[in-house]
């Protein structure tokens, strides 16, 4: 499982899935205008990976990742200032077999808690993406009802995330 594939964190490439219960077109026109940004970073340092391997099992014969291998990262959310903000609890999923590239496709699923409430993110990437994208589907507190899309950025020693928010 290619551990980049960390957030978004991820990981990870669909636009935010933002249609308003009863909103309209000039209030939806009005909330791409201005979306609220949040840049946070998952430092590598500092992130626990817990690999799950799924038959049929890596093995010297079978070396990459095969559809159900998942990765579990959980690990402090920090701000440019490197205090951390909040954390981040995901899981991504391998959908398509490793190529002889080292390329395969990846599901992310992701919890981030922050200073009051949470954001539910999901998305689909390709595992060796430098950059990916997912969507922001849902929150709580004053997160709740929360839309928009997570960029994140994958460098050397972490994963530069970029909070799009649509509401809330």
């Amino acid at each position: 499982m290619n551990t980049k594939i960390l957030a978004a964190a991820a990981a990870a490439g669909a636009l935010a899935a933002g249609a308003l219960a009863g909103g309209t077109s000039s209030a939806t026109a009005a909330r791409a205008a201005a979306p609220r940004t949040i840049e946070l970073a998952l430092e590598s340092t500092h992130a626990i990976r817990t690999p799950v391997d799924a038959p049929p099992l890596q093995s010297r014969s079978h070396p990459g990742d095969s559809p159900g291998d998942e990765m579990i990262v959980t690990g402090p959310l920090t701000d440019a200032a490197h205090r951390v903000t909040g954390a981040f609890y995901g899981e991504v999923t391998t959908m398509t077999a490793t190529d002889a590239n080292g390329a395969s496709t990846e599901q992310l699923t992701a919890t981030l808690t922050l200073r009051g409430g949470t954001l539910s993110i999901q998305g689909v990437s390709g595992a060796l993406s430098r950059t990916s994208h997912a969507a922001i589907v849902g929150g709580t507190g004053r997160y709740a009802g929360a839309d928009g899309e997570v960029v994140s950025t994958f460098t050397p020693t972490a994963v530069d995330i970029s909070l799009h928010l649509l509401s809330r």
